[in-house]
């Protein structure tokens, strides 16, 4: 057991401080998402994904059979469904295979991970995977979670064990927890850390949703939560209801609204300011706000690392900033001086994505904000295209302006 323990360990370390590194030039939310959900989450080795994933035997792309999300798939076959989890960073890759059966009498192939659903105990080491399962009312299933001071919603259960925090999980915690699964947000050597757990009867399964560029696409993956805790017909009629709500607004702006605010976003971070491109999560939100955004042009899927002075040459004069790393004004201007020069600044229209949140650092942005980005989209919409120097609250679902 010491050794395994210590196996598992040195695994969360490493993936999560490269998690840091690599989400912070993946969003402008770096700082929200490290202090909240990142605390918690182990994330990927790049370089690892490379070697271990396992190719199409054509080696073309595959296709998911989903609308937006591109990291999973779900096939019906004759008695299972194939779930298949796919390497973010290399086309035609997979990650994972499942056989999923209700049935174990069910014959299914060899070259894959054969799992009996609905699934009855889970263990999750990220807050998007409890806004997940919490949409699918199957929080129950929880007997396992990483650091859950981190929580904004709150368990509606006592018999669930706290795992330790990612970067030293507890070996032992998660196997007096007993799931049948454990959800990861990242794997660096998946065969051994496949090991580790497979000696002890879990399963890991990767969820990558965070890789996902477009908002709607990180909510699809509710299906493949759904087909995994037997509520495929539920997470199926949420997606649909939230992709109709979502393409309604970003139509409606397109149709009846001009364009937008300039809009600014971030914060400094250890002197270096992470923008989003158009073709990135928080870009695509901007977008669909029909903000008037620096970077919308940019198509990399990626941030952009630059110095506080190439954003003041851009966006000194820009008249909304979203998504800062903090409270209040005066807390942002002790953060850096630097920050009061930007005009948002000086007319109070700075806001951030903290209203739904808890002392501890939980943040609902990041539960229930994935699965609905509509209601994201929303604020957006009202921050960008308001004749108000001062928002009424109500307007506003996730966000605060800042006083």
């Amino acid at each position: 057991m010491g050794r395994t323990a210590s196996l598992l360990h040195h695994f969360f370390r490493k993936t999560y401080r490269l998690r840091g590194t690599l989400e912070l030039h993946r969003t402008n939310q770096h700082i929200i998402e490290m202090k909240s959900c990142l605390k918690f989450s182990a994330l990927v080795m790049c370089a690892a994904c490379l070697l271990c994933c396992t190719r199409t035997s054509d080696g073309k792309q595959i296709g998911t059979g989903n609308k937006y999300a591109r990291g999973f798939s779900l096939t019906g076959k004759n008695g299972y469904t194939e779930a298949v989890i796919y390497n973010p960073w290399r086309d035609s890759c997979v990650m994972q295979r499942f056989f999923l059966v209700k049935d174990l009498a069910v014959t299914t192939p060899s070259d894959g991970i054969r799992l009996q659903v609905p699934l009855q105990s889970v263990a999750t080491t990220s807050c998007t995977q409890i806004g997940f399962l919490a949409a699918l009312n199957s929080l129950p299933s929880v007997k396992g979670i990483a650091s859950p001071e981190l929580l904004y919603t709150p368990l509606p259960h006592s018999d669930w064990i706290n795992i330790g925090d990612a970067m030293q999980p507890q070996l032992e915690r998660i196997m007096l927890a007993k799931p049948e699964v454990i959800f990861l947000t990242a794997y660096q050597d998946q065969d051994k850390l496949q090991s580790v757990f497979s000696g002890h009867n879990i399963i890991p399964v990767y969820i990558n949703e965070w890789t996902e560029q477009h908002p709607l696409a990180r909510a699809e993956w509710i299906r493949f939560f759904g087909t995994l805790l037997g509520q495929s017909t539920t997470a199926d009629s949420i997606f649909r209801s939230v992709e109709q709500q979502y393409l309604h607004l970003a139509d409606s702006v397109k149709k009846h609204l001009s364009k937008g605010s300039t809009i600014l976003t971030g914060s400094d971070f250890r002197g270096t300011w992470y923008m989003p491109t158009g073709n990135t999560y928080m870009g695509t939100f901007f977008s669909d706000a029909g903000a008037d955004y620096y970077y919308q042009n940019r198509t990399e899927n990626k941030s952009l690392p630059l110095s506080e002075e190439e954003v003041l040459l851009h966006f000194k004069d820009a008249k909304v900033w979203v998504g800062c790393n903090a409270r209040s004004l005066d807390e942002l201007a002790q953060i850096d001086s630097k920050h009061t020069f930007f005009q948002a600044y000086q007319t109070g229209q700075v806001f951030n994505f903290s209203k739904r949140s808890t002392p501890t650092g939980g943040n609902d942005f990041w539960e229930t904000g994935v699965i609905h980005p509509e209601l994201i989209l929303s604020d957006l919409i009202n921050i960008c295209h308001s004749d108000n120097s001062c928002i009424p609250a109500d307007k506003l679902y996730f966000s605060e302006q800042l006083q």
